[in-house]
């Protein structure tokens, strides 16, 4: 029984969630502000979502070995635009990033925007709005460390040449019902 569990537990930490497909360029008519002087990041995450504090953990990382060479926010789903959702201590963190735009997404409209699915999706597009990484920057739900998606960001920022890259997101569904009723906060 002990071990069906590990094993249950392992396969969940695992499992990707559904990705953002490479959308080729910067969506037209999304209500974020594209700034053609910098590459753009946008991440997509659940203020309830567990999983999210390791990729918040890389991104922090990730800003402070870029310089600013990145423009970064963070999109919060907020559902009806409730302020309980606007006082998690995974917003509260991410308003202490450094050179971190933190917004709220109503309704995830911006997650549609962008094909986002997942909490803990990144999507960074380069100085001519081309999207050249569509993916997660953690090898695993919940655990920061060296990861595929964070290390081809890394290269990119550093101007390595790089093709465009997708890997697997690791998180929970932005529209989950069982995140979105959680009194995890």
């Amino acid at each position: 029984m002990l071990l069906a569990g590990f094993g249950y537990l392992l396969r969940y930490e695992m499992r990707a969630g559904v990705g953002a497909p490479q959308t080729g360029s910067w969506p037209q008519g999304s209500a974020l502000p594209f700034d053609p002087s910098h590459s753009n990041l946008v991440m997509f995450s659940h203020p309830r979502c567990p999983c999210t504090r390791a990729s918040l953990a890389e991104l922090e990382a990730l800003l402070a070995q870029s310089g600013c060479e990145i423009r970064a926010t963070l999109c919060f789903l907020a559902p009806d635009d409730d302020p309980d959702w606007k006082d998690t201590p995974l917003v509260r963190k991410a308003r202490d990033i450094p050179g971190l735009r933190v917004v709220f997404d109503r309704n995830g409209t911006l997650a549609a925007r962008f094909g986002a699915r997942t909490s803990g999706q990144v999507l960074v597009f380069d100085r001519a709005g081309r999207n050249v990484f569509s993916g997660g920057i953690t090898s695993a739900r919940g655990h920061a460390g060296d990861n595929r998606g964070s290390a081809h960001l890394l290269a990119f920022v550093r101007g390595e040449k790089t093709a465009a890259l997708s890997t697997p997101v690791y998180g929970c569904a932005l529209d989950d019902p069982a995140v979105v009723a959680s009194p995890y906060r």
